[in-house]
């Protein structure tokens, strides 16, 4: 029984490392874009875990971003309709994400207004100070770079 428990926590015990370091690579990822090579690097690297809550809010930021260098209107409105009404039910499954509230801001916050997806901004900031203090060092170092850029 021992040995049985053994193996099942040796084959879970990589899974978790790879989460943790694939978050950790994004977050990198994501503070650094500056290009489309880097924005298409981010949705690449969220695209094979699309199943884990954060992950698939970067790959839906990814796809955001990458709308500033796409040249049809229709298509572009069409993309941004998708892929905030996902991450709008990321949020809504996740209501206490901060880190997924943060991403959902800069994108509100880089939004042009036209586009009338401003209305969580005050949300998401106030749920970010209410719940910042209980989410790990890496994470709260995260979001205070990310919002002094903003």
């Amino acid at each position: 029984m021992r040995f049985l428990l053994f193996i099942i926590t040796l084959c879970l015990t990589p899974r978790c490392i790879s989460q943790y370091n694939n978050i950790d690579e994004l977050r990198s990822c994501f503070k650094t874009i500056e290009n489309i090579q880097e924005i298409e690097e981010l949705i690449s690297l969220s695209n094979n875990h699309t199943g884990d809550p954060v992950v698939f809010a970067y790959n839906c930021t990814g796809k955001l971003m990458l709308l500033d260098y796409s040249n049809n209107p229709f298509e572009k409105y069409r993309i941004f309709i998708n892929q905030t009404t996902q991450l709008d039910s990321i949020i809504q499954t996740n209501p206490k994400n901060i880190e997924i509230r943060l991403l959902r801001y800069i994108i509100q916050h880089n939004c042009p207004s036209f586009l009338l997806y401003d209305n969580d901004m005050s949300n998401d900031i106030k749920m970010i100070e209410r719940y910042f203090s209980q989410e790990d060092k890496c994470l709260q170092d995260h979001i205070k770079t990310i919002l002094k850029s903003y």
